[in-house]
């Protein structure tokens, strides 16, 4: 871990899998490093094992992290990604092509739960990831308005659905609830 310029959390759970699991071989956290977390909730967590976590204030997304001052400048550096099993590759990506060394760990993996439904007189759903959406496409009706985190997951959302598609600003509570209908 000491050998990392930045940890970067994209999600709450990826947080509190990875920090449990890193805790357990490192009882006191390398000093220096900048611990990144794509939102508030992923940063709370980060928070709670004693860390002091840097995030965007706005965007909650792989793009408004890599806007951070820390990744700047990243020639030469490790940056650490944690996060669910077949997540987005866009940020490692660009990192890599400023030049740093990235290592991706998924801590954990998005299972569609086999004898859930949807009912089929649901009228709104709320969508906060690409994977999210795959794994209930199929299971909501198609007269239901969902409410996608972002334009990336409203494309995908779109892509499949054939009834309305919202898009909030982000995946923050505080934008998805903004999209509800008045």
């Amino acid at each position: 871990m000491d050998l990392y310029h930045a940890v970067f959390f994209v999600s709450a759970n990826a947080a509190r899998h990875a920090l449990d699991a890193m805790a357990d071989l490192w009882p006191q956290w390398p000093v220096g490093l900048h611990w990144l977390a794509v939102g508030e909730s992923t940063a709370a967590e980060i928070h709670r094992a004693g860390l002091a976590p840097e995030y965007p204030r706005s965007g909650f997304n792989s793009e408004a992290v890599l806007a951070l001052p820390c990744l700047a400048d990243v020639a030469g550096k490790r940056i650490l990604i944690c996060r669910g099993d077949g997540g987005r590759d866009w940020l490692a990506a660009r990192l890599r092509e400023r030049g740093a060394t990235v290592d991706v760990i998924p801590f954990y993996r998005r299972l569609p739960a086999p004898d859930r439904h949807c009912p089929d007189d649901i009228d709104t759903v709320m969508i906060t990831s690409v994977e999210g959406w795959r794994a209930l496409a199929g299971r909501i009706p198609a007269h239901a308005r969902v409410i996608a985190a972002g334009e990336r997951v409203a494309a995908a959302v779109a892509a499949d659905h054939a009834g309305p598609v919202v898009t909030a600003a982000s995946a923050h509570d505080s934008d998805m609830l903004a999209a509800l209908p008045g």
